[in-house]
């Protein structure tokens, strides 16, 4: 067993990965079955219009399969027991919540920290599997 939580290799990490997978995936799956349940969740006024609200229920299982998408790839470094590529794609998430955040404050005037408040877990998260964190401890 590795002496340091903070060790690439340590189970730990990689199940941590796992565990933060479960988030996007049961989102995607809320989503894509009730696309109307994005709009609260993004606390977005509600369309008005007819086609205006089918054109957000699609936006929204658009946004839902991304998710379901994001949080599998990251569930198979899990199952397949690959902490590198794990650790690439936390990272790799970072733009869109980042992005997920700027788009929050334009529509709503806040909530850009619901989003922007994983940047730490995915980098901790990403660069612990990367080995990055060797040494600190």
């Amino acid at each position: 067993m590795t002496s340091s939580y903070l060790s690439p290799d340590h189970p730990y990490l990689l199940t941590a990965g796992a565990l933060l997978s479960c988030f996007p995936i049961l989102l995607g799956i809320a989503v894509l079955l009730r696309p109307s349940l994005g709009l609260q969740i993004w606390h977005f006024t509600s369309p008005t219009t007819p086609k205006d609200t089918q054109l957000v229920l699609s936006l929204f299982r658009l946004f839902a399969i991304r998710e379901f998408f994001l949080g599998t790839t990251i569930l198979t470094c899990w199952v397949l027991g690959k902490p590198e590529v794990m650790g690439w794609l936390l990272l790799g998430v970072m733009p869109v919540v980042a992005v997920d955040g700027i788009v929050q404050t334009a529509q709503t005037g806040g909530g850009e920290w619901r989003h922007w408040g994983f940047v730490p877990v995915l980098v901790g998260l990403g660069m612990g599997l990367l080995g990055g964190w060797e040494g600190w401890m």
